[in-house]
């Protein structure tokens, strides 16, 4: 399925996407946002390291996983296994998405650690609105399986996952 959708009720709408693995300690996937109304638009994307299963009963709200980072929300700000911070004003603000609009994430493990970083739609094309050092996350191996997270908040209500050429568009990496 390429597709979620919230049907009822402002929150208790996490889902994951299955399937992504690292390659070259990379791992990347994109969302375009098909429905947002007026009101609070708040989404949250990211990845978990564990089987989805594993967090069953699913929680309210995805920042609320173990073995998790997540970033967005309508008040803009990072948990990595616990809240960390708020995003600054000049990185993505989920708020001002609209229907149409894409959101990536990229996870990279590099010498330094892990690093998460969001990519955006913008006027002039797609660019890399925050990059962040995640403490709590594991390094992994190539080839090592991610689930991508999403949490579809207030006026947010259904997404599309990006194919591979879209992906690679947005984020320069190919699923």
């Amino acid at each position: 399925q390429r597709r979620a959708r919230r049907t009822k009720g402002m929150s208790d709408a996490v889902t994951f996407v299955e399937g992504l693995r690292t390659i070259g300690g990379r791992c990347f996937f994109g969302l375009r946002l098909l429905e947002a109304s007026g009101g609070v638009r708040a989404i949250a994307v990211g990845y978990s390291w564990k089987d989805p299963d594993s967090h069953c009963p699913l929680p309210g709200a995805a920042e609320e996983m173990d073995d998790s980072v997540v970033v967005g929300y309508a008040k803009p700000r990072l948990h990595d296994g616990e809240y960390v911070g708020d995003l600054d004003a000049g990185e993505w603000q989920p708020r001002q998405m609209k229907a149409g609009d894409v959101v990536g994430l990229l996870w990279e493990s590099t010498d330094d650690g892990v690093q998460l970083a969001v990519f955006c739609s913008t006027a002039g094309g797609f660019r890399e609105c925050c990059r962040f050092q995640l403490e709590s996350a594991p390094f992994l191996q190539d080839g090592s399986q991610l689930w991508g997270v999403v949490d579809l908040q207030g006026r947010c209500t259904s997404v599309e996952l990006l194919d591979a050429a879209e992906a690679s568009e947005v984020g320069g990496f190919v699923q």
